[in-house]
């Protein structure tokens, strides 16, 4: 199942007609976040790397199983909603991080 709730730097939906990124699947693994290389952060920071200030985008570059398949970035929106950030537990979880 692919992570829910995130947005493009439209403000689309991941579910919606339009969207522009390819959707961000469990086992996905995430590379770089903005310009950070996310082997050089401790897991504990991950998820306050990709906490901003609601209507800010955010580029995330992943990998496509866990390092097998082929890398990919998606631009999101970060949004103020029920889940905050750019729901970043469903995020996080989607790609093997604790909150």
């Amino acid at each position: 199942m692919q992570a829910k709730n995130l947005r493009d730097s439209n403000g689309t939906l991941c579910t919606d007609d339009g969207y522009e990124n390819s959707p961000v699947l469990p086992g996905d693994a995430l590379v770089r976040i903005e310009a950070t290389w996310v082997h050089d952060m401790a897991e504990s920071d991950v998820p306050r790397a990709l906490l901003g200030r609601a209507g800010d985008t955010v580029e995330l570059v992943l990998r496509r199983n866990r390092g097998m398949g082929r890398m990919y970035s998606v631009t999101l929106m970060r949004f103020k909603g029920a889940e905050g950030g750019i729901n970043l537990v469903c995020l996080c979880t989607c790609l093997g991080f604790r909150v």
